[in-house]
């Protein structure tokens, strides 16, 4: 087994920030943390970081693409594709996300999740999140209004049974017929209940809520404002006490401001990072597609015909330098959005999300400017280009 040091850096860990630290993988664990100067010579190899930063892996819940590849691709190799960008951005676990489609559809796409994972391969895809198609015309977005529909537990069932625990998380709009035995569910698979495309008034989702819903999908977008005679589904999770909020901090989606005044109302521990990202992430400017909708991209701006936003090219560190940059969390608060906290919401936080002993070594290596320059996944380093 291979015992790896890595020592002179910048070691983010629950709580702080470890000046001139130090941290030991055995195999795929981290095995020690420590600071000080180690003695680098016992270990097989050993790597000084020159000061870099060392963090647990990013993990991205909500991820429709990149390098230009889909997950509703029907090509084998798309989800490895995606999976390999992703890594290289620092993301070292991520949920493929189908959108609104036909039965079929949605069901080979749930095949082709389950068939990578099942491969056992050192991958970094750990589920799928499925958003849609149990959605409103309203507040549909750039979700294909062909096929949004009622809830239907039997397509429900049909993802339980090909995909298990790997079912991560669905996103729908609990006000649509059929709903409230879709979330009985999949509480009953332990899949994370998200909403979002929602028309839902305030009552409705607090209803919701009580029921199971615990999520909201990015977080103000596609979904009932905040008024102060109605509060919609924005005031109900915002007076919730333990629901969680996906955000897209890539300064399109939501004002500076508004995500400010988010972590002052409900703290940064009910918040995670997302990218929403679709094909053209890491891709040139130019036209695209996203669940069959054409998509122009602009400046790095994913939009519909229409001017509604369609996902984005955001990188998930990129989000977590604009909340450090234009918020007043400090690093560690601002790293562990796309970190610890996604991984506590899907329950595998005793493996991911954090640098601690017995944990598995998913690590990012960056500099001040936020660059990249190494990942670990599973203890398998490699330098970033």
């Amino acid at each position: 087994m291979t015992i790896q040091l890595l020592y002179n850096a910048n070691i983010i860990i629950e709580d702080k920030i470890i000046e001139k630290g130090w941290l030991i993988i055995e195999g795929n664990i981290i095995k020690e943390v420590g600071e000080g100067s180690p003695e680098s010579k016992k270990y097989q190899q050993a790597l000084d970081l020159e000061g870099s930063y060392l963090a647990p892996g990013l993990i991205d819940i909500h991820c429709h693409g990149g390098n230009g590849y889909d997950v509703m691709d029907k090509e084998d190799n798309s989800l490895e594709e995606i999976s390999k960008y992703k890594l290289k951005e620092g993301v070292t676990g991520w949920l493929a996300t189908p959108l609104t489609a036909t039965p079929k559809e949605l069901e080979t796409a749930c095949k082709r999740i389950n068939n990578v994972i099942s491969s056992k391969k050192n991958i970094n895809l750990l589920g799928a999140h499925v958003e849609g198609p149990f959605i409103s015309q309203a507040k549909k977005g750039a979700q294909n209004p062909e096929f949004i529909r009622e809830g239907a537990i039997g397509e429900i069932n049909s993802w339980i049974n090909i995909l298990g625990k790997n079912l991560r998380i669905v996103t729908l709009a609990p006000e649509k017929p059929g709903v409230e035995d879709v979330i009985k569910r999949l509480k009953e698979n332990n899949t994370v209940v998200a909403t979002a495309h929602t028309a839902a008034n305030y009552k409705e989702m607090s209803e919701a809520i009580e029921l199971g819903v615990e999520q909201a999908s990015h977080f103000y977008n596609g979904m009932t404002g905040f008024h102060h005679r109605e509060p919609g589904t924005v005031g109900a999770f915002l007076d919730s006490d333990n629901t969680t909020m996906e955000i897209i901090a890539d300064g399109i989606h939501l004002h500076p401001a508004t995500i400010r005044i988010t972590l002052k109302l409900v703290g940064p521990k009910r918040i995670i990072l997302i990218t929403d990202a679709m094909r053209a992430a890491g891709m040139e400017d130019g036209d695209y597609d996203l669940g069959g909708l054409n998509v122009s991209i602009k400046n790095g701006e994913a939009r519909l015909v229409d001017g509604s936003l369609a996902g984005s090219t955001l990188k998930l560190i990129d989000a977590v330098k604009f909340v450090y940059k234009n918020t007043e969390l400090d690093l560690v608060d601002s790293w562990d959005l796309a970190s610890y906290n996604p991984a506590k919401r899907l329950g595998l936080d005793h493996y991911y999300g954090s640098l601690k002993a017995g944990k598995t070594a998913n690590i990012v290596s960056f500099d001040n400017d936020f660059s990249i320059n190494r990942i670990w996944l599973k203890g398998d380093g490699q330098i970033v280009k």
